[in-house]
């Protein structure tokens, strides 16, 4: 700052707020939050797995198809909390350093990745069970697993492409 000025400065603070996303948030906030996003998603999903004809019978994080043996462990890593973190950063990146610098695109894209990264878990969850429901709890867990996170994550950047798109006018 001193070296290059406040006018230069002015235009990198977008690159020096980044660094904010690989500040670890202190691990008390960081259990709640990851507790009440594996709430969420456990609830929610099993609510419109439900829903949609899987059956589910929810004890505790676990998760049990209606006839099958096994039942679906929805782990603390599955409640959402990196892929919060990982859609806010894209979401932050998209709005600052790509497209039009108009402020309400930028807000209304930080804004949404939240509620887009949540919803995506829930439907990931529900989709699991509906898996589990159909295939198995074993293929739920292995390959099943492995295809609806690829298939969250492509769904969220199209949606949030889509979305900047939308508010860019195009």
């Amino acid at each position: 700052w001193l070296a290059l000025g406040r006018q230069r400065m002015q235009g990198l603070w977008p690159v020096m707020a980044l660094v904010l996303f690989a500040i670890p948030l202190p691990i008390y906030v960081e259990g709640r939050i990851a507790f009440v996003l594996k709430e969420v998603a456990v609830q929610g999903g099993s609510a419109i797995a439900n829903l949609l004809g899987a059956e589910v019978v929810r004890n505790g994080d676990r998760l049990t198809p209606q006839g099958a043996s096994d039942s679906l462990y929805v782990a603390d890593a599955c409640g959402g909390l990196r892929s919060l973190m990982a859609m806010l950063t894209l979401s932050y990146c998209l709005a600052f350093f790509s497209g039009p610098p108009n402020k309400l695109r930028r807000l209304t894209l930080l804004v949404a990745a939240a509620p887009l990264a949540i919803c995506a878990n829930v439907a990931r969850i529900a989709a699991l069970c509906l898996l589990a429901k159909r295939f198995g709890v074993p293929f739920a867990e292995s390959t099943g697993h492995s295809v609806a996170n690829v298939m969250e994550w492509v769904t969220l950047l199209l949606t949030l492409v889509a979305l900047d798109g939308l508010l860019q006018g195009r």
